[in-house]
């Protein structure tokens, strides 16, 4: 029984420095994405990665969004 919560209590761990990592880097991505906006209008690329630079969590979301280059 104690092997079984060692387990699970391990595979808990991973789990969560895995997501973790991933918002680490999905945040590393938005800023990075937010470099590449051209600061010309329209400023959708601007606002959105600047929202996920300033709410952390909203990286999550907003580094999936197209920056001014893809748009083209």
């Amino acid at each position: 029984m104690k092997n079984i919560k060692v387990t699970l209590s391990l595979g808990g761990m991973i789990l969560v420095l895995a997501f973790m990592l991933f918002a680490v880097c999905t945040f590393l991505i938005n800023a990075y994405k937010l470099t590449q906006c051209d600061y010309e209008s329209p400023w959708k690329c601007e606002a959105v990665h600047a929202l996920g630079l300033f709410i952390p969590p909203l990286s999550l979301i907003t580094v999936w969004s197209d920056d001014d280059t893809q748009t083209r």
